[in-house]
């Protein structure tokens, strides 16, 4: 092999090189942008999920009302028919909405931790009490049930994890 040869392959590997670095640059800075937006995008689902789950158990809550008036004689069958009907309808709507906004949530979430688990952690908190304020924030989600378990034991381990970090 002359010492032409290698200089040109030591060039071509080094613009190769290069290139990735950009490209791996360019990768994370995008991937950055794509989960800072899903992190602000992810509250606003979850605040969605739960005022139809409010809905929800509301629209629940009356039917079981009027379905124990209609039994008790309070109320005719005839009376409060067209009213359960919408209300089973609106019931059923919701239902598929919700399922709808948790399957959004549950993808964006598998693509989230796809990358960063490319890119590693992005810090965007700024110290340890607002750490601390993000793992509250994470049980209030948690016992509304607006998370589910494993979405909240990864997001807590997360945040536990940059904790420990801000405390060294």
């Amino acid at each position: 092999m002359s010492d032409e040869h290698i200089y040109r392959s030591r060039a071509k590997l080094e613009d190769l090189f290069k290139e990735i670095d950009e490209l791996w640059a360019q990768y994370r800075s995008r991937a950055k942008d794509a989960i800072e937006e899903w992190d602000k995008s992810r509250v606003e689902l979850l605040e969605k999920i739960s005022l139809y789950v409010g809905f929800l158990t509301s629209i629940e809550r009356e039917l079981e009302e009027l379905t124990v008036m209609v039994e008790l004689g309070l109320l005719s069958k005839e009376k409060v028919s067209e009213k359960m009907e919408y209300l089973f309808r609106r019931r059923e709507e919701l239902k598929l909405k919700i399922n709808e906004l948790k399957e959004t949530l549950e993808q964006f979430e598998k693509w989230a931790l796809t990358h960063r688990k490319r890119i590693g952690p992005i810090t965007t908190i700024s110290g340890e009490e607002e750490l601390r304020s993000k793992l509250e924030e994470l049980e209030r989600l948690k016992e509304r049930g607006t998370i589910d378990e494993k979405t909240y034991k990864r997001l807590k381990n997360e945040l536990e994890a940059l904790l420990a970090i801000f405390k060294e």
